[in-house]
């Protein structure tokens, strides 16, 4: 069964943009979880997902993008569901988050987002560090630690 979960509600009378995003959260046999850290925070690996593309695509484009590595992408965990203002695009967004498990394979190129660095937190850290609740609520999904 897949958890769903609504943060921020939305407001009367506000405009909202639409954001697709998929992420991987691939918690390793040593209990550490990859994650990037970029100028904005620490995030999952993962990003929105472009115009024709499947959820298992966005996934391993930004994965390649970001770290330069290939993934496998398993089961779907968890949905949320965010309503905010987003600086990074100067408007309000309705963001809808897709939270996988999967698998880190290994580094296959050199990535694109050169501000983009993989860091391994572990599972504490990983609910303290993450620069997005939703992220941090899904973490906790995966782990079997949720409210």
């Amino acid at each position: 069964m897949v958890k769903e979960k609504l943060f921020d509600k939305r407001q009367p009378n506000i405009r909202y943009g639409k954001r697709i995003g998929a992420y991987i959260i691939p918690v390793r046999t040593d209990g550490t979880i990859p994650v990037v850290r970029t100028p904005r925070g620490i995030f999952l690996l993962g990003g929105g997902v472009e115009k024709g593309e499947s959820h298992e695509e966005c996934i391993k484009r930004e994965c390649l993008e970001e770290i330069g590595a290939e993934v496998l992408v398993g089961s779907l965990k968890c949905k949320s569901d965010r309503y905010h203002y987003a600086a990074r695009f100067s408007r309000h967004m309705h963001t809808t988050s897709y939270f996988y498990t999967g698998e880190l394979l290994g580094s296959v190129c050199e990535p694109t987002e050169t501000n983009h660095e993989l860091i391994y937190l572990s599972q504490d850290e990983c609910c303290e560090k993450l620069f997005l609740k939703n992220q941090i609520w899904a973490v906790k999904v995966i782990l079997g630690v949720d409210e």
